[in-house]
């Protein structure tokens, strides 16, 4: 799924959406000490459902608006970091005893047993330190056409597509801080008690993905609260896709490429400056794209010759790449800093708009190495403005 599929389906979750309708929901709290005596909760009215909203008979209209945004969470983040999708592979799809035919099953047959089971089947995989709730939906959007500009060709929604999907979010169970309230009834204040709260969603998933606007059985939208620490159980033990490498990973990697192509540890600050300039101008050059830019071998290579690197050291280029990065195409805004240089030292903290990197230089002066700041206009200290 690109950004603009994804901001698509994000954006049905409201109040007088005529065109979702979620058929069932289901919530499962796991207590971390026995899953064996975790609730199971299913809610669902097939005879009648409000347009975009929840089974009235269930749910109010706060607790719909708190729901609604657990979903639009579990469908947030940056593409490529937070959401990640991933193709099922081939041995999975064709073996009757994986978990692809049960996930096929759960977004066919969506029913309260269904619900149960593949909630009680992610407890016993998912393992957390605390208390943790399963949200599980299954929703249908009736799809509009639109033309080759992307916009509405007709208000009706008649063209007869429909996504059906599933979102599963798993979100941990907090207790609430202690505090004081007003209680309305007589103006006097009191102890509030302290309640089991559910946060903002840790990781979850949306099956089947919605590629070029239609159902795409053959993968999955994985979502990560925290891209640094992914969740593998989720990915490779419960879906049974193949875990690729987080942002963290690929700027590493990018890094040793680097490191090795100029033997050191210490590479040249205007050779790593014009790197990234170049990528973050990539970046810049594609933003309109609904895709993430990827980099193929050929193309890193150009970057780094055009970083001011010896053409000696790139004469290894294509050994230390397979050893570094192989086959895998690393997507350029894992590696650099979104819309910023930042340079770091022990005590030293430097953040450079990528349109201003030029006002920055390399110098030795007195003997000592130096990084010489061009100021061409006031600048401010602690609020107050300084000259210089």
């Amino acid at each position: 799924m690109n950004k603009k599929e994804i901001s698509e389906i994000k954006k049905q979750f409201k109040f007088d959406n005529d065109h979702l309708a979620i058929f069932g929901i289901g919530t499962y709290f796991v207590k971390s000490f026995n899953i064996e005596s975790s609730d199971f909760k299913y809610f669902a009215d097939t005879s009648e459902f409000e347009a975009g909203f929840s089974p009235s008979n269930c749910w109010d209209e706060l607790e719909e608006v708190c729901f609604l945004d657990i979903i639009k969470k579990t469908l947030g983040g940056s593409l490529g970091k937070s959401l990640v999708e991933y193709s099922f592979p081939y041995d999975v799809i064709t073996d009757e005893k994986s978990q692809y035919p049960h996930l096929l099953k759960v977004l066919k047959d969506f029913n309260e047993e269904e619900a149960e089971k593949y909630a009680k089947f992610l407890a016993e995989k998912i393992k957390l330190d605390d208390d943790y709730t399963i949200l599980l939906q299954k929703a249908s959007y009736s799809v509009p056409t639109k033309d080759v500009n992307g916009e509405k060709v007709d208000e009706e929604y008649s063209s007869g597509d429909t996504y059906d999907f599933i979102t599963v979010s798993i979100c941990p169970v907090n207790n609430s801080k202690p505090n004081l309230f007003v209680d309305g009834t007589d103006d006097s204040v009191k102890h509030k008690p302290i309640l089991r709260e559910i946060g903002a969603p840790l990781i979850g998933f949306t099956f089947p993905t919605f590629n070029e606007r239609a159902t795409d059985v053959n993968s999955v939208l994985v979502f990560n609260k925290k891209p640094k620490e992914p969740c593998l159980t989720l990915i490779e033990d419960c879906l049974g896709c193949v875990y690729n490498l987080n942002p963290e990973d690929e700027q590493t990697k990018f890094n040793n490429l680097i490191s090795k192509l100029v033997d050191s540890d210490n590479v040249d600050y205007d050779i790593t400056k014009n790197i990234h300039d170049e990528i973050s101008e990539i970046i810049e050059n594609t933003s309109a794209n609904t895709e993430l830019t990827e980099l193929s071998k050929l193309e890193i290579k150009k970057i780094i010759e055009n970083s001011g690197i010896a053409k000696e050291k790139l004469d290894n280029f294509d050994e230390i790449f397979d050893e570094e990065i192989g086959d895998y195409k690393l997507k350029a805004v894992n590696l650099v800093d979104n819309g910023k240089l930042n340079i770091k030292s022990p005590d030293i903290v430097i953040n450079i708009k990528n349109d201003s990197t030029d006002k920055i230089n390399s110098k030795v002066i007195d003997g000592k190495k130096c990084l010489v700041i061009e100021f061409d206009e006031n600048i401010e200290i602690n609020g107050l403005n300084v000259s210089l």
